[in-house]
């Protein structure tokens, strides 16, 4: 049987373009469907209210800690955990809260 259609498949070349095209248009399809179907990843929706005035930045990061999943690994040779911040955020994106801490320094 495998022989046969393969013979048919050589004897019109157009159809084994059409078929070529058919899989490329097919993997195509499943790539879009994908896309639709994905969803926000924790660090896009993960929010948190701070009100912290005078605070170190140790205190502030275990504060965010504590409300969200997320863990903070960093050296502290690069990092002063020491300075003091003033933070106040009412729900908001943890994405958009790092900068602010970060602001000033070369963290990114």
């Amino acid at each position: 049987m495998k022989k046969k259609f393969n013979l048919w498949v050589h004897s019109h070349p157009e159809i084994k373009g059409l078929i070529m095209r058919l899989n490329i248009l097919f993997l195509i399809i499943i790539a879009g469907f994908s896309n639709v179907f994905a969803t926000s990843g924790y660090s896009q929706i993960a929010k948190v209210t701070l009100n912290m005035k005078h605070s170190s930045l140790e205190k502030v990061l275990d504060e965010i800690e504590k409300q969200s999943e997320y863990y903070f690994i960093f050296n502290q040779k690069q990092i002063d955990v020491n300075r003091v911040v003033d933070i106040q955020a009412n729900n908001e994106l943890i994405v958009n809260i790092l900068p602010l801490l970060f602001k000033g320094t070369d963290v990114n």
